[in-house]
């Protein structure tokens, strides 16, 4: 375990002197390079496409569900 947080800790370092030495390209200057906020932004996009796509299905399966329903409580009524 120690091992593992001290390899992470050496990794970050190493990406934080990449950074300030412009090794690795930050345009905007946050400390965050450029690579891994196209990478959230692709994943921000393919998220939302997923939700769109999801969202009416899980609406259609739960107004079907309650349809069932309705219609066990009415075969129980007339037992």
């Amino acid at each position: 375990m120690k091992i593992l947080l001290i390899v992470i800790v050496i990794a970050i370092i190493c990406a934080f002197v990449l950074l300030k030495k412009g090794k690795i390209k930050d345009q905007n200057n946050n400390n965050i390079p450029d690579f891994i906020e196209d990478a959230v932004e692709e994943v921000k996009d393919v998220a939302k496409e997923v939700v769109a796509v999801v969202k009416p299905r899980s609406k259609k399966k739960v107004e079907s569900k309650k349809e069932v329903e309705s219609k066990k409580k009415v075969v129980k009524k007339q037992k």
